[in-house]
C-alpha cells in the first residue's frame, strides 16, 4: 500500500504522542463508521452484563437461586468485558486505518466482505483466554501476555497473515517497543476496567436505564479510543519491522 505524504511511517522516532495524533486523525476522518460498530461490539454486550448485573442484585433471596444468578452474572460480565477488543481494532485497521493512513477508501460493504472475521474472532478468544489465564496467575502474565498479543487483530488485517503467523509477527513487533505498547495499550485497557468498576461503584443504587447508559459512554468511548491507537501503533511498528 502507498502511504499519504506526511505520515511517512516508520520514519523518526516512535512516540506515544505521534501515535496519538495518527489515531486522533483516523477518529475525525472516520467518525460515523467508528462509533456505530463501537455501538455494536461494545454496548450490546454493556447492556447484557448491567441487565444481567441488576438481575443478580434484585433477586430475592430464595432456596439458594441468587447465588448462581450472581456467579452467572459475575463471569459472563468478566467475558464480554474482555471479549471483542481484537476483532473490533481489526475492523477499525480496514474501515477507517487504511484510508486515512494509506489513501485506500473502501465502501462499508467492502469492509464487511474483506474483512477476515474468522481469524480475528479465533485470536479475539486466544488473548482472551490467554490473559484470562495470566491475570488469574498474580496478574503480571497477563497484562505481559496482553502486552505482547494486544496488537494481533491490527496485524492480520494489515498483512492478511494467518492465524499462527499473525501472533508470532505480533511478539516480534510489540516487544521492540513495550514501553510504547504499555503506554497506549495496556494502561487504556486498565483504565477501561477501573473506570466501568468505578462507573457501576457510584451507580449502584441507579435504575437500570442510567447504569446501561454509563456502561455504554465507558464502553464505546474508551473502547474507540483504544482500538484507534492499536491500529496507529500497528502500522508504526509494521513499517519500522518489515518482514
Amino acid at each position: 500500500m502507498t502511504q499519504l505524504r506526511g505520515h511517512r511511517l516508520g520514519q523518526g522516532k516512535l512516540s506515544a504522542s505521534r501515535v496519538a495524533r495518527d489515531a486522533l486523525g483516523m477518529l475525525r476522518q472516520g467518525f460515523r463508521r467508528v462509533v456505530i460498530v463501537a455501538a455494536i461490539v461494545f454496548a450490546v454486550p454493556a447492556v447484557l452484563t448491567a441487565a444481567l448485573e441488576y438481575t443478580a442484585a434484585s433477586a430475592p433471596p430464595l432456596a439458594g437461586i441468587a447465588v448462581p444468578i450472581a456467579v452467572v452474572a459475575f463471569g459472563t460480565a468478566t467475558v464480554l468485558r474482555l471479549f471483542g477488543p481484537v476483532l473490533y481494532a481489526g475492523f477499525l485497521d480496514e474501515a477507517v486505518g487504511k484510508e486515512y493512513l494509506f489513501g485506500e477508501h473502501e465502501t462499508f460493504t467492502d469492509v464487511l466482505r474483506n474483512l477476515p472475521w474468522l481469524r480475528l474472532a479465533a485470536a479475539d478468544l486466544i488473548v482472551l483466554i490467554g490473559t484470562s489465564i495470566g491475570l488469574a496467575l498474580f496478574i503480571v502474565p497477563g497484562i505481559a501476555f496482553y502486552a505482547l498479543f494486544g496488537l494481533v487483530g491490527p496485524v492480520i488485517v494489515q498483512e492478511r497473515l494467518t492465524l499462527l503467523d499473525a501472533f508470532r509477527r505480533t511478539f516480534r513487533l510489540t516487544r521492540t517497543a513495550i514501553p510504547v505498547v504499555l503506554a497506549l495499550v495496556v494502561v487504556p485497557v486498565a483504565a477501561e476496567h477501573a473506570l466501568h468498576e468505578l462507573a457501576l461503584a457510584a451507580l449502584h443504587d441507579a435504575g437500570l436505564g442510567v447504569r446501561v447508559l454509563a456502561e455504554w459512554l465507558v464502553a464505546v468511548v474508551v473502547g474507540a479510543t483504544i482500538g484507534l491507537l492499536e491500529v496507529a501503533l500497528a502500522a508504526e511498528l509494521i513499517a519500522r519491522n518489515p518482514r
